[in-house]
């Protein structure tokens, strides 16, 4: 069960219990950057943070938390544009994120490491894109 799952923000370390015993899992996170999947040529420390607080934002927003994600603007004002966008990206192409950061993880078999990390949406257009708008008139 994924109702099981433990997490750590502050140490971005995710973790499950069995038989009393805490098992650590390797964040998606952590993978992503072992296999040199991030440029770190651009990307800061700073960067995280920021798309930490973009991902809280439409959490909030996605689950109809209005006040929540206002009180996050008001702290972050850096925010405002990330707001504006979504809201506009939601209403221009039909996007529609029915739930947003699942926690999700795999336990480690004998084969396999565990792992564990966040689903960012899960989502569904409500209508064609404005890509798809173009080309079914071409």
């Amino acid at each position: 069960m994924q109702d099981d799952l433990h997490f750590d923000p502050v140490h971005w370390r995710y973790w499950i219990v069995r038989g009393g015993e805490e098992i650590d899992l390797t964040s998606t996170t952590t993978l992503i950057k072992q296999f040199g999947l991030v440029d770190w040529t651009w990307f800061k420390p700073e960067h995280a943070t920021a798309g930490s607080l973009r991902h809280l934002l439409i959490e909030k927003l996605v689950d109809d938390d209005s006040t929540a994600a206002t009180a996050l603007v008001v702290k972050h004002p850096e925010l405002e544009d990330s707001l504006h966008a979504w809201s506009l990206f939601c209403k221009e192409s039909g996007f529609e994120a029915s739930h947003s950061e699942i926690p999700l993880y795999m336990e480690a078999t004998d084969t396999r490491a565990g792992y564990a990390g966040r689903v960012d949406s899960v989502s569904y257009y409500t209508s064609p894109s404005p890509r798809d708008r173009t080309r079914s008139r071409m």
